[in-house]
């Protein structure tokens, strides 16, 4: 697809109030030339605070991408958390996954990952997010480390009836 219309964003700049990730979910993911891309077909929160829109109100937009710049694909970590009954008690454990494999598994249409909640550090920024499967309705929570990189969100249209 191609986009109209970006905003890109530096370290420290990235995840302010303006643009949100929360609760969009990517059924697609390209990694090619340093660059992690997102898709997102329902697109990702825009405030009112950004110059493009002009809705008083946080919404929606369109079909949507964001691209993480990257030095090394092995650099992202991702972890998540197995719910496993181990005799008569529950347990969690921490697993780590290829991010590789990953992406593979989501753009195979195994799985695909809904961004929940952001944290921002000087080194890095980490995601709470989960992880749905085609196989069920259930869902894996996870954490995906990203190195502290500029990111560009990128979009076509500003979807009004779409308020938070």
């Amino acid at each position: 697809m191609i986009f109209e219309k970006f905003d890109h964003r530096v370290p420290g700049e990235l995840y302010d109030i303006e643009l949100s990730l929360h609760d969009c979910i990517s059924d697609h993911i390209i990694y090619e030339e340093n660059t992690l891309r997102f898709c997102l077909p329902e697109g990702f929160w825009i405030s009112p605070e950004h110059t493009e829109n002009h809705c008083g109100q946080t919404v929606r937009t369109d079909e949507a991408a964001v691209d993480f710049y990257i030095e090394d694909i092995n650099d992202i970590i991702l972890c998540v958390f197995i719910k496993k009954r181990i005799g008569f008690s529950k347990k969690t454990l921490l697993e780590y996954w290829d991010m590789k494999k990953f992406i593979s598994d989501v753009n195979d249409g195994r799985y695909s990952i809904e961004f929940i909640y952001q944290y921002t550090s000087p080194h890095e920024q980490l995601w709470q997010c989960v992880v749905h499967s085609d196989k069920n309705s259930d869902y894996i929570e996870c954490q995906l480390h990203i190195p502290n990189t500029t990111a560009t969100f990128y979009w076509n249209n500003i979807r009004p009836e779409c308020k938070w």
